[in-house]
């Protein structure tokens, strides 16, 4: 059953592009508009004229059906540098105590590679679930209604993403597993020829939207560094751990680098509408324009987090909250001292969430050249609006959480711009990006087409805010396919294409998204003063099979 929901969600395993621009379109999976490199907005391929440009399902003039099947082989990758000099020479004992506990100061993720090709979806009634098959189907249907006037329907993805990572990688920290789909599983459009020269398109595509994420989270700042260092000057990680203190700060381990607690969250929205509209002009015989335009929308994704503290979470706050229920205080600020403290008495607690999840407006443009009667040249430009993006929040309808009791507190006393009483808010701050790219395609013969393509894709996310969560730089792509008819009512074609990063390198502290040390940015930069260089790269087949019935 959980196989045949794949297969019907058609879903395409890809980097998060509700993260990043640079993976607009790329889950979309048609092997014309693979090869020439999604150049393909004046000259859109078949049914998936759905998608890349409504208008033209106005060329498609007989009942026609189409099927894709998609391998994509991501390497979701980042390189964890060094600590900046600063945060390395209190390490080192030069401007902080020498001799520190392993339990304070020892950072696994220093200086290592987080990598995996693991993938995994964000399924209806399964949730976050690994797949262990790449090979994925997608399609849809063109019916000419009357003359000049066709409808047509398809299942795509424009957004999916997915990896799980082993439970020793040091990007763990900022999701062990990410799963993430947007499927359009019913997406009615009608493409119309206005006259000889104009043609127009419009439709809407609804959507299921799901987001499933896996985090064991630590806090490296300096709060959590100077309880690390208060707990060794104390002794706490001496054999008899006896402080003889009336506080008890020593039940459990609270440093920069200790793993605090475990967010298991997913939440899904099941009918998210949005509109599509495309236009067509044939400016000459060997000239058109084209123009494509997708709507975009904010989602509220509803589902529930479980929260799993570790046993230092529990031991140390256990052990602060019953030394201030031991002391003798009156018992409203006993009452007082509880809301600012997490008990520590939870292993695991739970509450329903919704996410507000933003998809960005798309726009494209772009002119296909009959240069001779066998060479076809396409251009495109591509713009997406995710300057919209200002962050991701998560609200919590349980505000009596200990996590949240803990932000609340922090909150408090730093004026944090990334959690209230019951939200955490995760800033983006993403960009609006123009990208462009174009296509080339040789009529060889009567049956056999050729076709190759280059994009320079853009990220919308700025270096001072790149994140390991979804570690997007910039890339080029590279494509290559072919067409091959088999006979006067059916198609084949086959593309494969190469997705290179042009490695981002963020120095230490630089990203408010992943290292910045800012006292203020406790949530969430689990790298905090410690450079990284994202290099996610993709591998991608596509087969489409397109016949006339």
């Amino acid at each position: 059953m959980k196989w045949l929901i794949v297969l019907l969600a058609g879903t395409n395993l890809l980097p998060s592009s509700v993260f990043s621009a640079v993976t607009d379109n790329i889950s979309t999976g048609n092997a014309k508009a693979e090869g020439m490199a999604y150049t393909v907005t004046a000259n859109p391929p078949g049914i998936d004229s759905i998608f890349f440009n409504p208008a033209g399902l106005a060329k498609i003039k007989k009942r026609t059906a189409q099927i894709n099947l998609i391998y994509a082989l991501p390497d979701f990758a980042v390189d964890i540098g060094e600590h900046s000099q600063t945060l390395s020479d209190c390490l080192d004992g030069i401007t902080c105590p020498k001799d520190v506990s392993d339990q304070v100061f020892y950072d696994e993720a220093e200086n290592t590679e987080s990598s995996t090709s693991a993938l995994a979806v964000m399924l209806p009634y399964f949730g976050g679930t690994k797949l262990d098959a790449t090979l994925v189907p997608l399609g849809g249907v063109a019916v000419p209604l009357f003359k000049g006037v066709t409808f047509g329907t398809s299942v795509y993805s424009t957004v999916t993403a997915g990896y799980e990572r082993e439970d020793d990688d040091p990007g763990r920290f900022f999701a062990q597993r990410l799963a993430l789909t947007r499927i359009a599983y019913f997406s009615p459009t009608i493409g119309i020829q206005l006259n000889d020269n104009w043609s127009v398109g419009i439709g809407i595509s609804l959507s299921y939207f799901g987001i499933a994420v896996q985090m064991p989270m630590r806090l490296p700042n300096g709060a959590t560094g100077i309880a690390g260092l208060l707990q060794d000057q104390l002794g706490c990680f001496d054999n008899d751990n006896n402080t003889n203190l009336p506080l008890n700060l020593c039940g459990g381990a609270l440093g920069p680098y200790t793993e605090l607690f475990d967010i298991d969250l997913e939440s899904e929205e099941t009918m998210s509408l949005t509109y599509q509209f495309g236009l067509l002009w044939d400016i000459t015989p060997w000239l058109t324009w084209g123009m494509s335009y997708h709507s975009g929308v904010t989602d509220h994704l509803k589902g529930s987090a479980d929260i799993t503290y570790s046993d230092d979470w529990q031991g140390f706050f256990q052990g602060l909250s019953q030394s201030f229920s031991q002391a003798r205080t009156g018992a409203e600020a006993s009452s007082f001292l509880a809301s600012l403290i997490p008990s520590g008495t939870h292993q695991q607690e739970n509450s329903d969430i919704v996410i507000d999840m933003n998809v960005p407006h798309y726009f494209a443009t772009g002119f296909s050249l009959q240069l001779t009667p066998t060479v076809r040249v396409n251009l495109d430009a591509k713009m997406s609006s995710w300057g919209d993006t200002e962050a991701l929040v998560i609200n919590f309808e349980n505000a009596d959480t200990e996590l949240l009791t803990l932000l609340r507190t922090l909150d408090n006393i730093l004026a944090l711009d990334t959690a209230t009483s019951n939200s955490i808010r995760l800033p983006l701050y993403f960009e609006d990006t123009w990208s462009w790219s174009i296509g080339f395609e040789y009529n060889y013969s009567d049956i056999l087409t050729l076709r190759m393509g280059y994009e320079d894709r853009r990220t919308s996310i700025p270096n001072d805010r790149q994140t390991i969560l979804v570690p997007l730089s910039d890339m080029n792509v590279y494509a290559m396919g072919l067409s091959y008819k088999i006979d006067a009512l059916s198609e084949v074609d086959f593309a494969i294409s190469y997705y290179a990063p042009k490695e981002e390198h963020v120095a230490a502290g630089e990203s408010a998204n992943s290292n910045s040390g800012t006292l203020n940015d406790i949530i969430y930069n689990p790298y905090a003063e410690t450079d990284f260089t994202t290099k996610t790269s993709l591998f991608k087949m596509v087969l489409s099979y397109s016949f006339v019935f």
